[in-house]
């Protein structure tokens, strides 16, 4: 695990930053073991991971929309002006 940094950022809990992002446990510690978020072990029951990091890898997962999906929500909105009275 990487070295700690402790310049005033906030170290958490996996179930501590379940419950500040919303995502499971299970996922965030599977982003860990995968290298995706990085964490420190204080010889505590659960590693710690900064918040930001972990809202990082959260932006880092997010999907696109591909330009056929692009298209046809245009199609979509485009047909619900016509229809409009």
């Amino acid at each position: 695990m990487p070295e700690l940094d402790v310049s005033g950022e906030e170290y958490v809990t996996l179930p501590a930053a379940s419950r500040s992002t919303g995502v499971p446990v299970k996922r965030i510690r599977r982003a860990v073991q995968r290298g995706g978020v990085p964490a420190f072990d204080l010889d505590s029951a659960w590693p710690r991971v900064r918040l930001r990091d972990v809202i990082a890898w959260i932006e880092s997962t997010r999907v696109r929309p591909t330009e056929h999906a692009r298209r046809r929500v245009e199609e979509v909105l485009e047909r619900e002006a016509r229809a409009a009275p």
